[in-house]
């Protein structure tokens, strides 16, 4: 068994291979996600850990993230696995505990954020350190006939805004990513109240081409919304999203165009909590899935001053 920890040693087309093959595989998994990564200047400090036995059986892509000045930035510091890991269908338990216990102890904990079931590794995560957190996440079908499975407020919600002159397309200037972004910020300052990354970053995954940006145009071809979509194979990520009713329904029926047949919105909050969010990717025509995340802390006193610290900064 081998680790590997240089992107330079590890095999290119073995890793796409198990990527096109794994029955947890995202695109955040991917060579090309880790590429994205390390071109993001100053945002994210990205990794990557893979673990051989002959062939390619698994591997994680992270990165390292904190915000604020000083004070804020100590208490922040965080991993983060988006996707969970990609891994093959015969991994076995001692390898997946080597590639578990290899990613970086950076910041105060990491966390992986689960888009697929990895039920049947729960007991080998939690052996390596790794706790189990319930977390839905919303599946979207998008084949022919996914506007059925919209509630019926809200297919009257799109009529009347399609009348009004409402349409959708990829974002085609700088000028258009920039006024999406804008609209993004804004939601993300007063009303999500999270971390968002720069414009560098959206600007890095449109231009260089690791993702896709779909806009929605009012009447008056204002930017009234809009999603950072990247696609692996016949699935796509919305990743950050923007404008309700239109931006959920544009980003349906460009799925449904290209040729994509499923949508994941990437998380619907803890279940047994209201989450409004929630309530509307299901009225919206999702399908609930409850994968989790694995959490494994690594200053626990930090972690648990920090919590109090952040909020009061």
């Amino acid at each position: 068994m081998t680790i590997l920890t240089d992107i330079s040693q590890i095999d290119r087309s073995a890793w796409s291979a198990l990527a096109a093959q794994s029955p947890v595989a995202s695109w955040f998994q991917t060579p090309e996600a880790y590429d994205f990564f390390a071109s993001v200047p100053q945002s994210v400090k990205p990794f990557v850990v893979a673990v051989c036995e002959k062939e390619l059986k698994g591997v994680i892509v992270g990165y390292t993230v904190a915000e604020g000045r000083a004070l804020k930035r100590f208490f922040s510091k965080r991993t983060i696995i988006q996707g969970g890991p990609l891994l093959a269908s015969d991994i076995s338990d001692d390898e997946l505990a080597a590639l578990l216990n290899a990613v970086p102890r950076n910041g105060i904990y990491c966390e992986m954020r689960n888009f697929s079931d990895y039920s049947r590794w729960q007991t080998a995560f939690e052996r390596a350190g790794w706790n189990y957190q319930p977390h839905y996440d919303v599946y979207m079908n998008t084949t022919s006939g996914w506007q059925n499975r919209l509630q019926d407020a809200k297919k009257r919600q799109v009529t009347k805004c399609i009348k009004d002159g409402y349409s959708w397309h990829e974002a085609q200037s700088e000028e258009e990513l920039h006024s999406w972004f804008y609209l993004l910020k804004t939601l993300y300052r007063n009303k999500v109240h999270r971390p968002l990354f720069d414009y560098e970053f959206f600007l890095t995954a449109w231009k260089n081409g690791f993702c896709r940006v779909v806009v929605v145009q009012d009447g008056y071809r204002h930017i009234v919304g809009g999603a950072l979509v990247p696609v692996l194979g016949k699935t796509a990520y919305e990743w950050y999203i923007c404008g309700s009713v239109m931006a959920t329904f544009a980003l349906q029926d460009w799925c449904e165009k290209n040729k994509i047949e499923r949508l994941d919105t990437m998380g619907a909050g803890e279940p047994n909590k209201q989450y409004g969010v929630r309530d509307f990717k299901l009225r919206m025509g999702g399908e609930l899935h409850e994968f989790g995340r694995f959490i494994r802390i690594q200053a626990k006193h930090r972690y648990k001053l920090g919590v109090w610290v952040i909020n009061l900064l």
